[in-house]
C-alpha cells in the first residue's frame, strides 16, 4: 500500500484491489478531475461507481486477463464523474502487490461519453485520440487516433514529476568552495556541422538545473525513476556538448551530494539528458507530452493551466497522421540556421520539418533591387563623377554619352538583365540610349537611383522610427556596438523599400545556399559583407528584443509589474531597427522583431503613461499600422501558425486601449481581427514597458 501511495504522486491516480474491485487509493488530481470526495468513493467498487455500465464486463474482463499474464497493462478507459459527464483517460495499470495501480498519462476534458468503442480490444488506441508508436531516427512519436478539427482540446495530462526548485536547495552545506570550484570548471564545445559545413560554434556551460535534475531523479520513488529513463534521450557516448556536461555534472553528484551517491554516473547522466531534452515549461516531466515530437511547423500547441498542459489544436489533423508540437517558443520566428542550432543546443537533435527543409528561409527575404524598381521613370545619377550612356546594354558598347552625377534621366519603361546587372532604356533628347543601374559586377555601387533617392550617397540618419520617438532623451552609452558607416554601402535604396512594402514575393530575393537570389529576374547577392552584416544585425535584435527583458529595471504597478527602460537604450534600439530595415528590407524577420518592440512601447506609453505624444491621434495610429504590418508578414509565412497566436492579445490591448480612433481603418480593420480571429492559443506575450523619462507624466 506504501509503495503505491508513492508511485507517480503528481499524476492523476487511483488504486484497486486486485479481487474484488474496490478503490482502496483516491488521490488530489482524481478528486480535482472526477469530484469525488475521497472519503466518498474509498471502499466502492470501482466499474460500478465510474464505468459506463455498458462497458463495464468488457473493460474488466479485459484487465483481469491482461494482468493475469503480465504486471502492467495499457488501456483506455471512460470514466464518469459525479456531475454524470465522461472523461477518456489513458492509463497505465501496474500490478503491485494485491492492488491494481492506475496511473493516468492523459485525460480528456469532461464532456459527453463516447457512442462506442472502436473495433477491437480495450487497449490504448479505442478511445483516446491519440496514441504512441515508434518512429525510426525520431524515438517514439504521437500519432491522432481519430480525425481532430482545429480549436479542439485533445488532452489533458497532470505531471508525473516535477524538478525541484531553486528554493529548496539553497544554502546546502555540501556546496562549499571546492564543489563550486569544481562545478564552474564544467563546460565542452558546442558545434553544429550541417554537411561538411560548421554553422555555429560555442562553449556549452554545466547549469544548476542541471543538478536539480539529478537531486530531483535520485529522491524519487523507483517507480518513477523508471518513467524519466524510458523517456527519449541521447545515448551516452554522443559527440555532444550537452551529452559531456550532463556526464561531468552527474560524476559530481554523485561524488559529492548524498542523495546521489547510490546512482551510477551513467545512470544520473541518462536522467540528467532526459529532463535537459524533454522537459515541459517548471521542468515538468510527463508520459504523453513529454513524447510528442517537435517541428517547427506544429499542427498542435500546448497551453499551461493550473497544474497541468492541455494540447490544443492548430490546424485540422487527419487520422493517422503525427501529432507535433514546437520545443520553441519566440523562436519560431527567428530563421531556420538559428531555429536548428538552438535545438541542437538545447535538445541534441538537427530539426528536418518541412520548415527546416525548405530550400528557401522566407524569415531572410530581402527586396531585389530590379524587380521592385522596374517601370520607374525619372532616374538620378547617384554614381560619382557620373555614368556612361551605352547605344545598347553593355559596359562594351559603344558609349552615346557621359551624365553627371545629379542628372535626372527619363526611361522609356523598357528595361532589361544581363550579365552585367539590371540596364534601363532612355529618352535622351532625340536618342535612345541604355544606363546600368547597379556596378556590383564591376566593383561599383548604385549608379543611378529613381528619383527622390539619395542611394549610394545615403548617410545614417533619423530614421521611420526614430523619427517617432524623437521626444526620448538618452545619453551617449553604446548599448548596441555596430559600425553604421559600414553599413552604407549595403543600403537599399529609399524607393525599393517603399516599392517593396506590401508587395508579394515576386519582388523579393529569397535566401537559399548561402546567398539571394531573385526567381523573377535570376539577380543574386552572395557578398561576403552583406552575409556578416545581416548576421551582426540579426544577433544583435535576437540578444536584446526578448520577450523578457530580462536586463531591465521592474516596478509594481495598481494591476501588474511593468519595465522601466532608459531612453538611451530605445533611442539606440530604434536607431538598430531603422538600419535593418534599410540593410534587410520590410520582410526581414529582424525588422519585424524590432517593429514589434516599437509596437510594445506605443501600447505600453498609451496605458501607462499620460504625456502629449501618447495621446496623440499620430501616435496611436502608427502603432496600429505598424501591428497590422507585423500581422500580413506573418500571414505571408504560410506558417501552422496563425498570426493571431503571435499577435491576438496586442490587437485586443489595441483596439482597447485606442478606443477613441474607431474612425481609423486600422483600427476597424484590428476590431474585425479580434472579433473574428480568435485563435485556439496564444503565444509571444505582450511585454509592457517604458522610457525612464517618460515615469514623471505616468
Amino acid at each position: 500500500m506504501a509503495t503505491a501511495k508513492r508511485a507517480y504522486p503528481g499524476a492523476l491516480s487511483f488504486a484497486i484491489e486486485l479481487e474484488n474491485g474496490i478503490i482502496r487509493l483516491w488521490n488530489d488530481k482524481c478528486q480535482e478531475v472526477l469530484l469525488y470526495k475521497r472519503d466518498k468513493i474509498i471502499g466502492a467498487v470501482w466499474h460500478e461507481k465510474l464505468l459506463p455500465h455498458e462497458w463495464r464486463a468488457q473493460i474488466v474482463t479485459y484487465l483481469q486477463q491482461t494482468l493475469n499474464q503480465r504486471n502492467e497493462a495499457d488501456l483506455s478507459i471512460p470514466l464518469m464523474a459525479k456531475n454524470h459527464e465522461c472523461s477518456v483517460g489513458k492509463f497505465i495499470v501496474k500490478k503491485i502487490s494485491e492492488l491494481a495501480v492506475f496511473i493516468c498519462v492523459g485525460h480528456t476534458p469532461l464532456g459527453p461519453k463516447p457512442s462506442a468503442f472502436a473495433d477491437g480490444p480495450v487497449d490504448a488506441n479505442s478511445l483516446f485520440p491519440i496514441f504512441m508508436k515508434p518512429v525510426e531516427g525520431a524515438g517514439i512519436a504521437a500519432f491522432a487516433a481519430r480525425d481532430l478539427t482545429t480549436g479542439s482540446l485533445v488532452f489533458e495530462e497532470e505531471p508525473f514529476l516535477t524538478r525541484i526548485k531553486p528554493a529548496e536547495v539553497q544554502d546546502r552545506q555540501d556546496w562549499n568552495s571546492e564543489w563550486i570550484a569544481a562545478f564552474s570548471q564544467i563546460h565542452a564545445p558546442m558545434c553544429l556541422k550541417i554537411g561538411t559545413e560548421v554553422k555555429h560554434e560555442s562553449v556549452l556551460a554545466a547549469s544548476m538545473a542541471m543538478v536539480r535534475d539529478a537531486i530531483s531523479f535520485a529522491k524519487t520513488a523507483p517507480g518513477t525513476k523508471g518513467a524519466v529513463l524510458a523517456l527519449s534521450s541521447p545515448s551516452a557516448d554522443m559527440e555532444h556538448g550537452l551529452v559531456q556536461v550532463a556526464r561531468d555534472v552527474a560524476k559530481l553528484c554523485h561524488d559529492k551530494l548524498k542523495e546521489c551517491k547510490s546512482i551510477d554516473v551513467q545512470t544520473l547522466q541518462q536522467a540528467i539528458l532526459a529532463f535537459e531534452c524533454n522537459a515541459c515549461p517548471g521542468g515538468t516531466m510527463y508520459w504523453s507530452m513529454s513524447r510528442i515530437n517537435h517541428s517547427c511547423a506544429p499542427n498542435t500547441v500546448i497551453v499551461s493551466a493550473r497544474g497541468k498542459l492541455s494540447l490544443k489544436v492548430l490546424r485540422n489533423i487527419g487520422a493517422g497522421e503525427e501529432v507535433s508540437i514546437s520545443y520553441l517558443g519566440q523562436e519560431l520566428l527567428y530563421p531556420t540556421e538559428q531555429r536548428q542550432w538552438l535545438l541542437w543546443r538545447s535538445k541534441c537533435f538537427v530539426c528536418k520539418c518541412a520548415r527546416c527543409a525548405s530550400k528557401c528561409d522566407p524569415l531572410r527575404a530581402r527586396p531585389c533591387r530590379t524587380c521592385t524598381t522596374r517601370g520607374n521613370i525619372r532616374w538620378k545619377v547617384v554614381n560619382k563623377p557620373g555614368v556612361w550612356c551605352r547605344q545598347t546594354p553593355s559596359t562594351k558598347a559603344q558609349a552615346r554619352g557621359f551624365k553627371k552625377q545629379g542628372t535626372i534621366v527619363h526611361t522609356t519603361g523598357e528595361e532589361t538583365v544581363t550579365e552585367e546587372g539590371q540596364w534601363v532604356k532612355c529618352q535622351d533628347e532625340e536618342e535612345i540610349i541604355w544606363i546600368l543601374v547597379h556596378g556590383e559586377k564591376l566593383g561599383l555601387g548604385q549608379l543611378i537611383c529613381p528619383d527622390s533617392d539619395a542611394g549610394a550617397n545615403h548617410q545614417p540618419s533619423l530614421g521611420m522610427l526614430s523619427k517617432q520617438y524623437k521626444f526620448l532623451r538618452g545619453d551617449n552609452g553604446e548599448h548596441f556596438v555596430y559600425d553604421q558607416q559600414c553599413l552604407s554601402s549595403l543600403r537599399l535604396p529609399n524607393a525599393v523599400i517603399l516599392s517593396s512594402a506590401g508587395c508579394q514575393d515576386d519582388v523579393y530575393m529569397q535566401f537559399g545556399d548561402g546567398r539571394w537570389h531573385c526567381s523573377k529576374c535570376g539577380s543574386t547577392e552572395d557578398s561576403s559583407k552583406l552575409l556578416a552584416a545581416e548576421k551582426l544585425l540579426s544577433q544583435l535584435v535576437q540578444r536584446s528584443f526578448t520577450i523578457s527583458m530580462s536586463e531591465h529595471q521592474r516596478v509594481d504597478t495598481n494591476d501588474q509589474t511593468i519595465t522601466i527602460v532608459k531612453d538611451a537604450w530605445i533611442i539606440q534600439a530604434l536607431q538598430l531597427a531603422d538600419d535593418i530595415l534599410e540593410v534587410c528590407g520590410p520582410r526581414h524577420w529582424a525588422w519585424n522583431w524590432s517593429l514589434l518592440l516599437a509596437v510594445d512601447l506605443s501600447l505600453s506609453m498609451i496605458k501607462y503613461t499620460n504625456s502629449n505624444v501618447a495621446n496623440s491621434n499620430d501616435f496611436r495610429e502608427n502603432m496600429m499600422m505598424h501591428l497590422l504590418e507585423i500581422w500580413h508578414w506573418l500571414g505571408s509565412l504560410d506558417m501552422s501558425h496563425d498570426p493571431a497566436f503571435f499577435l491576438f492579445s496586442r490587437a485586443e490591448k489595441a483596439v482597447e486601449r485606442c478606443s477613441n480612433m474607431t474612425h481609423s481603418k486600422y483600427w476597424k480593420e484590428l476590431h474585425q481581427l479580434v472579433e473574428n480571429d480568435k485563435p485556439p492559443a496564444t503565444g509571444l506575450a505582450l511585454r509592457e514597458f517604458i522610457p525612464e523619462s517618460q515615469m514623471q507624466v505616468s
